[in-house]
C-alpha cells in the first residue's frame, strides 16, 4: 500500500511541475500525532531515479549499501541536490533545472552553499571543493592536516558566513570562504549520561540535558536558531539483531523537548535513506531516497507520534527466531587469530596496492549466459592504472598473494589463453576472475575456515560463531547493542552482506571493512550510518564473547593494559587503586587491584602508642620498627621486601 502511495504521489507531483518550494504545496495527509517526515508534511520536490536525465537522480544498487544522493540544501527558493551517483550538482529553482558536473570529485558526499558559491567534499580525495557559477570555477583546497575526507561528519555554512566542518568525533573546523584558511573551532560532544539521558556540549561551550527515553541513541545532527537538532535511535533491546527506529527531535538550550519528526525507512532504496537540512530562516526539511526516487518535504514537527516499535519488536524476535537465537546462542569459535591480527590482514586488502593491465586484466569472459562485470575503477580504462584495494570478485577469496599471482597467471581452463580478470560484479560466480567478495574477504581475515569457502549464510548460521546481546549487570538497559562489539566481531545479513566492525562513533557513524560491489567495487574501510545494519545479526567470532574476555593486566609504567588470552583484544586502561593502604615490614602504598602497580610508596611513620609502634599514615604495628635511620646503607639488604623498581624510587 505504501509504495502505491508513494507511486501516486510521485505522479501527481510531477503533474504539478515537479515543485512546491515556492508556493501550492499540498500535504498527503496530516493528523496531530502521525509525525511521519514524509507522510505528515509538505511535500516540497519529487525527482525519480535514473541516471540519464536531468530531472532525475541518480541511483545504484549495491544492497544492502545502495548509493543514492546523500546531501541536498534548500536555501533562498532553490534547491540544491547531490547527485552523487553521477558525481553532478542538481539545482532547481522556479522549476527550472540545471545541472553542474563536478570534474575530477569521484564520491561527492557532503555539501553546503554560502556566500553564493557551492561547497562539496570528496569521500574519496582530501579535499574541498569551491564551485562559483558566476565564474564557471571549481576551486579545490585541501582538508585541515590532522583530517581525512572519508572522516567528514558534515559541512553547513556559519553564522559568521564561512563554512563549519564537523568531523566524525564531532571537532569543527572553520574555513574562511575568502582567505581559505582553515581554523580549528569548538568541539561539540553528545555523551551517553545514563539509560536515558544525553549530555550534549555545545558550540558555546554549554552542557545541555537531554532526556530520550530509554533503550536509545542519540546522533548529532546540527544546531542553530536556539535549537538542538538529534537523530534518536530507539533501538529493541535484549535481541542480538539491529532494529531502529529513528526519528529526528528537537530540543532547546535548555535541553525541553520542542518537537519532532519520524523518519520512513520502510521502502528507502539508499542508506543513508535520509538527509536533514536546516535553512538559514531555522525551516526544516528532509530528503528521503525510496525505491522510486527522491522526495524532499519540510515535515510538520509535532510533540507526540505513532511508534513503531511494537513492529520492530516482532521483526526483530521473529529474525531471532528464524536464525534459532533463543535455543542456540553459540557455536565453535571461527579464528584463532587475534583481532590485531584480523584486522592487520582485513586492511591488507584495504591498502594493498597494485596495477591494473587493460591488455591482461581486463578479459571479459562468459560462463552459462553469465559475463563477467568489471569493478567500477576499472570499467572503460584503457591503459595501465595504479589501484588502491582488492577488488571485488563475486564468489571469490583471494587474498593479497593469490590475488598478485594469478594477476600475472593465464587462466588455463577455458581456452581463451588470457590472464585473470582482476574483479567481477556480475551477480554470479563466474571462474576465470579473482578478488574478494564480502564473505571472501572475512574468510580471509580470518583464516578461517580451511577447508572450504563459507558464504554469508554459514557465517549466520547459529552453529557458527557466537551471537552478541544485550546484557545488564546493573539493571538498566545498555545504550546500545553495538557497544558491545568489538573490532573484528562481525555483522551478517544471510544472502546478503557480511561485515567486520571496526569502531563506532556514536554520534555519527559506524566504520566497518567490507568487499563493496558496486559503490567502490573493491575492499574499503569506510563509515557509514549504522541505519546501514538494520536487521543484520551481531556476531563474533571469539568464544570469550560469551563468558567474557580472559584478561591479563600489565603496568606499563603510567597505565595498565589488559590483554584477553583468547581474542587477543588489548586495551588500555586506568589504574584502579585501593582506597586502603597496602604495606610491607619498610613501608607502605597504595596497590591496583587488577596488575599491583603501586602509587604513593612511602616509609612508615611510626609512632609509639605505648605497648607497640604504630605508622600514623596506613596503621601497620610492628614490636620492631625498621625505618630509614635503622636501614642506612643497608637498604639493599632488604631487597626481599622490595622488588627493583621499589628500591630505586625509595633510594
Amino acid at each position: 500500500m505504501k509504495r502505491f502511495l508513494l507511486a501516486l504521489l510521485g505522479v501527481l507531483m510531477i503533474c504539478c511541475s515537479l515543485s512546491a518550494s515556492a508556493n501550492g504545496a499540498v500535504s498527503t495527509k496530516r493528523t496531530e500525532k502521525t509525525a511521519s517526515s514524509l507522510y505528515d508534511a509538505e511535500q516540497i520536490l519529487y525527482m525519480p531515479a535514473s541516471n540519464s536525465k536531468t530531472t532525475s537522480v541518480g541511483y545504484l544498487e549495491d544492497e544492502p549499501f545502495n548509493m543514492g544522493p546523500e546531501s541536498f540544501v534548500v536555501e533562498d527558493g532553490a534547491i540544491y541536490i547531490l547527485d552523487t551517483v553521477n558525481s553532478r550538482i542538481i539545482i532547481e529553482n522556479n522549476n527550472s533545472f540545471s545541472t553542474i558536473d563536478l570534474p575530477g570529485v569521484s564520491y561527492p558526499k557532503h555539501m553546503c552553499v554560502a556566500n553564493g558559491k557551492i561547497y562539496v567534499t570528496d569521500d574519496e580525495s582530501n579535499a574541498l571543493f569551491e564551485i562559483t557559477r558566476a565564474k564557471n570555477t571549481i576551486d579545490k583546497y585541501t582538508l585541515p592536516d590532522d583530517m581525512t575526507s572519508d572522516f567528514v561528519y558534515r559541512i553547513e555554512s556559519n553564522k559568521n558566513g564561512n563554512i563549519s566542518l564537523t568531523d566524525q568525533n564531532l571537532q569543527t573546523y572553520s574555513f574562511d570562504c575568502v582567505k581559505h584558511i582553515w581554523s580549528k573551532s569548538a568541539k561539540i560532544s553528545c555523551i551517553a549520561d545514563c539509560d536515558d539521558e544525553f549530555i550534549i556540549n555545545t558550540d558555546d561551550g554549554a552542557a545541555v540535558t537531554i532526556r530520550a527515553g530509554k533503550n536509545t541513541a542519540a546522533q548529532y545532527i546540527t544546531q542553530s536558531n536556539g535549537r538542538i537538532v538529534l537523530g534518536i535511535y530507539e533501538f529493541v533491546p535484549d535481541v542480538p539483531v539491529l532494529k531502529f527506529e529513528r526519528t529526528i527531535r528537537f530540543y532547546n538550550t535548555e535541553g525541553e523537548f520542542v518537537g519532532c519528526t519520524l523518519i520512513e525507512e520502510n521502502e528507502a532504496f539508499a542508506y543513508p535513506s535520509d538527509d536533514v537540512y536546516e535553512s538559514s530562516d531555522g525551516s526544516i526539511y528532509v530528503m528521503h531516497c525510496m525505491d522510486d526516487g527522491i522526495y524532499i518535504t519540510r515535515p510538520y514537527l509535532r510533540m507526540e507520534y505513532d511508534s513503531e516499535m511494537e513492529l520492530k519488536t516482532q521483526e526483530a524476535n521473529e529474525l531471532c527466531r528464524y536464525y534459532g537465537v533463543n535455543t542456540r546462542t553459540q557455536g565453535p569459535a571461527i579464528t584463532s587469530y587475534t583481532r590485531s591480527t584480523v584486522r592487520s590482514r582485513a586492511m591488507s586488502c584495504v591498502d594493498y596496492s597494485w596495477t591494473f593491465k587493460p591488455s591482461k586484466n581486463a578479459t571479459i569472459r562468459t560462463y552459462n549466459g553469465t559475463t563477467i562485470i568489471l569493478p567500477v575503477d576499472e570499467a572503460g580504462v584503457t591503459s595501465n592504472k595504479s589501484m588502491t584495494g582488492i577488488p571485488y570478485c563475486r564468489g571469490m577469496h583471494d587474498g593479497p598473494s593469490s590475488f598478485a599471482s594469478k594477476l600475472n597467471t593465464i587462466y588455463p581452463d577455458d581456452g581463451l589463453n588470457k590472464y585473470y580478470t582482476a574483479g567481477n560484479v556480475a551477480a554470479h560466480h563466474v571462474y576465470g576472475s579473482t578478488g574478494l567478495d564480502c564473505s571472501g574477504l572475512v574468510c580471509y581475515a580470518y583464516h578461517a575456515p580451511s577447508s572450504s569457502y563459507w558464504t554469508t549464510g554459514d557465517f549466520a548460521d547459529p552453529d557458527n560463531g557466537y551471537y552478541i546481546s544485550t546484557v545488564s549487570t546493573t539493571g538498566s538497559e545498555t545504550q546500545s547493542h553495538i557497544e558491545l562489539m568489538k573490532k573484528m566481531d562481525y555483522m551478517v545479513e544471510a544472502g546478503n552482506h557480511i561485515v567486520l566492525y571496526d569502531e563506532w562513533h556514536i554520534t555519527t557513524d559506524v566504520k566497518v571493512i567490507h568487499a563493496s560491489r558496486n559503490t567502490y567495487g573493491k575492499v574499503v574501510n569506510k563509515n557509514y550510518s549504522f541505519s546501514y545494519l538494520d536487521g543484520f545479526l551481531m556476531k563474533s567470532p571469539y568464544s570469550c564473547t560469551v563468558g567474557g574476555c580472559q584478561n591479563t593486566y600489565t603496568d606499563n609504567g603510567t597505565n595498565h593494559v589488559c590483554t584477553c588470552s583468547i581474542c587477543g583484544n588489548s586495551v588500555e586502561e586506568d589504574h584502579s587503586y585501593r582506597a586502603v593502604y597496602s604495606h610491607s615490614d619498610v613501608y607502605h602504598y597504595h596497590e591496583c587491584i587488577k596488575c599491583g602497580a603501586r602509587k604513593d610508596i612511602a616509609y612508615h611513620s611510626f609512632v609509639w602508642s605505648g605497648t607497640t609502634y604504630r605508622c600514623s599514615v596506613c596503621g601497620y604495628e610492628t614490636n620492631s620498627p625498621i625505618t630509614p635511620y635503622s636501614i642506612g646503607s643497608g637498604l639493599q639488604s632488604c631487597k626481599k621486601d622490595y622488588d627493583s623498581k621499589i628500591i630505586q624510587t625509595l633510594n
